[in-house]
């Protein structure tokens, strides 16, 4: 890491990366005190759908198109071959499952804490006892990893393959890689798009172990559950999250989304939404490009694989939640990321931390005294701000720059 880290001051960068960890914990406790004290029928919400799609399929009912809680939208999303990890949940009481689900989520975000750990450790950090616990807390209390605890969603299994993949491809356990990172994509699907780094890395093992993992689960999933239920899967849960009708005339200021196509929809309201996908890939992928130019220096690689996942984020209309899937590169590079971009990536990882709306805006000033004009003015500010983008999205912005410009200047020194 000695292109990335040098001249390195320890403390300095322990005490930055500290400050963005902790906060990210409080603003996840600040959203579950929230949470509890508002929305409680939300508990283990995610986790009632992949019960019930499992019950569903075990009785021969079909288990795409309707939701099967009576809730609009909250319907199983997922490949028929994931049930496979729910059915177990039907020998118990569906209180008990979902514990039993949180403490296999609790154990996913720790093994991914401990993969961290020691991939800073190699790379020359001394990770302190505090580190540990920080580090672990953000992991699983953040405010974007907090909801898939509360929810019962999948997406720390999701993280901890994902950094399996990258882990074992840097320590040259290629064909371990490619399985870790299709079992990873597998669930929400978009995340496939990580085999770019494979091609990247010239891993011809790590791609052979991919599509060989990908097709294989997919084709178990037809020979357990039937080719009905994949071709329903496939029309009516994967083609419709490709629609973009959400966009027409500007994504609502009440979407949570965070994605490049949220900004271009308000600038441009009245343009086809379809165009809005090719606007996004225009505006990421030379970032991206650019940052992938440099991946043989050690130390370049995890500035290069935060830039790909960051543009796989904003491309697709990513939910809040998804964001979990940067704990590896983003926490380790910010003990590692020093000289030149580190302040605006340090500022981005800060803004990573606040999944904020206009309309959490509008409600908490709506809580305080009404009528004074300091309300009205950072309403009338903050507002149109929070419309165009999120915190998020400033935050990815943000952290993006400051690699690009690391990258620019080491090309040029």
């Amino acid at each position: 890491m000695d292109d990335l880290t040098a001249g390195i001051q320890s403390n300095e960068s322990h005490r930055a990366a500290r400050l963005v960890l902790a906060a990210g914990m409080l603003a996840g406790f600040v959203y579950l005190v929230h949470k509890l004290q508002t929305q409680t029928w939300m508990v283990g919400l995610d986790f009632r759908v992949y019960r019930s799609a499992a019950e569903a399929a075990l009785s021969g009912d079909p288990i795409y198109g309707t939701s099967p809680l009576g809730i609009p939208g909250m319907t199983f999303k997922y490949p028929p071959v994931v049930l496979l990890a729910f059915l177990p949940t039907l020998l118990v009481p569906l209180q008990i499952g979902y514990v039993v689900h949180t403490l296999l989520v609790i154990g996913a975000g720790l093994a991914l804490t401990v993969l961290i750990d020691r991939y800073l450790t190699r790379c020359g950090v001394t990770v302190e006892r505090i580190d540990r616990v920080l580090i672990a807390g953000f992991v699983l209390g953040s405010a974007h990893a907090m909801p898939s605890l509360v929810y019962g969603q999948v997406n720390h299994f999701v993280a901890l393959a994902l950094a399996v993949g990258f882990v074992g491809l840097e320590e040259g356990r290629d064909a371990q890689s490619g399985g870790a990172l299709a079992l990873g994509a597998l669930p929400k699907v978009f995340p496939a798009a990580v085999g770019l780094w494979l091609l990247r890395r010239r891993s011809v093992r790590g791609v052979v172990a991919a599509l060989t993992t990908g097709v294989g689960s997919l084709a178990l999933g037809i020979a357990v559950f039937g080719p009905t239920a994949s071709r329903r899967w496939v029309t009516e849960e994967l083609f419709p999250r490709m629609q973009t009708d959400l966009f027409a005339g500007g994504l609502p200021a009440s979407s949570n989304l965070v994605t490049v196509r949220r900004p271009l929809s308000i600038l441009f309201p009245t343009v086809d939404p379809a165009l809005y996908g090719v606007g996004a890939l225009l505006v990421l992928a030379p970032v991206a490009g650019y940052l992938l130019t440099e991946v043989e220096r050690p130390g370049a690689r995890p500035v290069a694989l935060f830039g790909l996942l960051a543009a796989i984020l904003l491309y697709f209309p990513s939910s809040y939640l998804y964001l979990v899937y940067l704990s590896f590169p983003l926490i380790p590079l910010l003990y590692l990321f020093d000289g030149p971009g580190r302040g605006l990536f340090i500022a981005g990882s800060l803004l990573l931390t606040l999944p904020v709306q206009r309309d959490d805006l509008a409600e908490t000033l709506s809580a305080l005294p009404p009528g004074t004009a300091t309300d009205t003015t950072l309403l009338a500010v903050a507002g149109p701000l929070l419309s165009f983008g999120t915190p998020l999205l400033y935050g990815l912005a943000l952290s993006l720059a400051g690699c690009v410009y690391w990258r620019y200047r080491r090309e040029n020194e």
